[in-house]
């Protein structure tokens, strides 16, 4: 297990499926949480990608980060058992990554993904 304090992970990860998107983190949950949860799933091979903004501090994140894992089936396990799990009181989101994104793009990704949640739920 490892972090990357940089923007992306490697591309041939994502296009081996082995990347996941997870998002709806609680700004007040730590990064060490997040692995907790990544740990207690069963998962031991993975390194996850925090991207950082100008206005974040290197101990926080933005609500979201990729985790790149060591094969297909581990990123597909992890993608459907984090998918929905409740965190602290936060339901998160996680799938496979299918390319990078830029900030504006995740702002409008968490937009959607929030309508459609709602939508689901009522």
């Amino acid at each position: 297990m490892s972090h990357q304090n940089i923007t992306t992970p490697h591309s041939e990860a994502i296009q081996e499926g082995r990347v996941v998107y997870l998002g709806w983190i609680g700004r007040d949950q730590s990064k060490e949480s997040v692995v907790v949860v990544v740990q207690d799933k069963g998962f031991r091979q993975y390194t996850f990608y925090w991207r950082f903004f100008e206005d974040t501090r290197p101990e926080e994140h933005n609500g979201w980060c990729h985790i790149e894992f060591a094969d297909l089936d581990s990123a597909k396990r992890a993608a459907n058992v984090l998918n929905h799990f409740e965190l602290h009181g936060k339901i998160l989101v996680a799938g496979e990554l299918k390319q990078c994104f830029t900030s504006k793009d995740v702002a409008t990704k968490h937009k959607n993904a929030l309508e459609k949640h709602r939508t689901d739920y009522k």
